[in-house]
């Protein structure tokens, strides 16, 4: 089957449109998100390099003071950020009778593929330092003390092979890093915001092109339903002139007949009515309305059939039009009451709920249901599953909530059947 991709809550009539802008953004995002990142991996690598070099100065610099004052090693040492300088063999094992000194560990790991081997800079929590080696074959010409058995000649050199180890004062380097990674969280989390802010921007936007495309739509249409509607009503009146002189100069056995033009001449000046009331002004006007007894007493003239639930919201009240809220729930209740074609009772229920802010009106029963894929027509004027229907009750209904600042939604009921669900600003008093 081919279906077209379409996202959740978006109009259907830029469909097309919102699936290429909404992966554009996405691809915006990850292209600066990325761009974000290669900044942050940069920089810490050249944060790394920087550290790396001090490091090696600090080391050189050591070096140099234990070669002018050799039997000051440890105070030089202990003044320097030092923590550990040890010299390992290519296997990674510590090769004591060399140069070492401070806090090493006695074996590295220099294998393939591990952080030392690879020159990585490897940052210690439990004591704050970070440590390297450095893979290079390096000689000094220093002083020996204390390694060897005497003095040896200044000119005494000593051949590092394999591995450096060096280890020293990493706090600051981990708080440059803290700083670095809130940054970085701090431009992801803008980036995000900033798409998602383009993106409800856009939304909103297409959501007003739609309503203005149907605002422009629905004064086309009431322009030619004004028009028609007058046109109409001109003929319709001879047609009941006519009608009613026919009835009283043709006998009684062609009154059937008569009947029948007399039913659909009504049929239309109710429904020239009907277009009248959803082009004049929606609002009315409004006044404060006791919904629980509105209900009560519009649901006692309509049907005995329908069960009524107010539960504690008695107080409830709605600011709308008193008859515009009449033609809203007659509408609601009549279809309800007329959805089910084989006669049968169709459990119609009406719940009432409130609170501080909203009153909501919930309209189900156990008919028919809505048929697969029609639900976003059941507001489009002149659309109806009836027979006998014109479609403009629920076109009617939902301006009139509308205007009155509220919603209406008309769903699939969970087991059959449908759900109208009207809600409105207003609360308990």
């Amino acid at each position: 089957m081919n279906r077209k991709f379409r996202i959740p809550g978006l109009p259907s009539q830029l469909t097309r449109e919102n699936t290429f802008v909404l992966l554009g953004i996405v691809l915006v995002f990850f292209i600066f998100a990325g761009l974000t990142t290669f900044v942050f991996i940069s920089n810490n690598r050249r944060e790394q390099v920087i550290v790396k070099y001090q490091a090696e100065q600090v080391f050189s610099n050591f070096l140099l003071q234990f070669g002018e004052n050799p039997s000051a090693v440890d105070t030089i040492f202990r003044e320097s950020s030092l923590i550990g300088i040890g010299i390992y063999d290519q296997n990674g094992n510590l090769m004591r009778n060399q140069f070492t000194m401070g806090e090493v560990p006695s074996s590295i790991d220099l294998s393939a593929g591990s952080r030392l081997a690879r020159g990585d800079m490897i940052y210690h929590e439990e004591d704050q330092s970070i440590s390297f080696v450095r893979r290079a074959q390096m000689t000094y010409s220093i002083p020996i003390i204390g390694f060897t058995q005497g003095i040896l000649d200044r000119d005494t050199r000593i051949r590092i092979p394999e591995a450096l180890f060096i280890k020293m004062e990493g706090r600051t380097y981990r708080e440059q890093y803290i700083v670095s990674v809130t940054w970085y969280s701090i431009a992801l989390v803008m980036i995000l915001i900033a798409v998602i802010g383009i993106w409800k921007l856009y939304y909103r936007n297409s959501l007003y092109r739609v309503r203005l495309a149907e605002q422009e739509q629905l004064a086309r249409l009431g322009e030619a339903a004004r028009t028609l509607t007058h046109e109409i009503k001109n003929p319709l009146s001879a047609i009941t002139i006519q009608n009613a002189y026919l009835k009283k100069t043709l006998p009684p056995e062609y009154h059937g007949e008569i009947k029948v033009i007399e039913d659909e001449t009504q049929r239309l000046n109710h429904l020239t009515g009907r277009i009248s009331e959803f082009l004049r002004n929606p609002q009315g006007e409004p006044e404060d309305v006791a919904v629980s007894s509105f209900l009560k007493d519009l649901i006692g003239k309509i049907s005995r059939n329908i069960t009524f639930h107010a539960g504690d919201y008695d107080s409830a009240r709605v600011r709308i039009d008193r008859q515009r809220f009449r033609s809203v729930m007659e509408n609601l209740l009549k279809n309800a009451l007329e959805s089910r074609e084989d006669g049968k009772d169709p459990e119609v229920t009406v719940r009432l709920v409130a609170s501080s802010r909203n009153v909501t009106i919930t309209i189900a029963d156990r008919g028919d249901g809505i048929p697969f894929g029609e639900e976003k027509k059941l507001f489009d004027p002149f659309y109806t599953t009836k027979i006998h229907g014109s479609g403009i009750g629920l076109a009617i209904s939902l301006r009139f909530v509308e205007a009155a600042g509220g919603t209406l939604r008309i769903h699939s009921r969970d087991g059959g059947g449908t759900l109208a669900v009207v809600k409105l600003p207003g609360g308990t008093a």
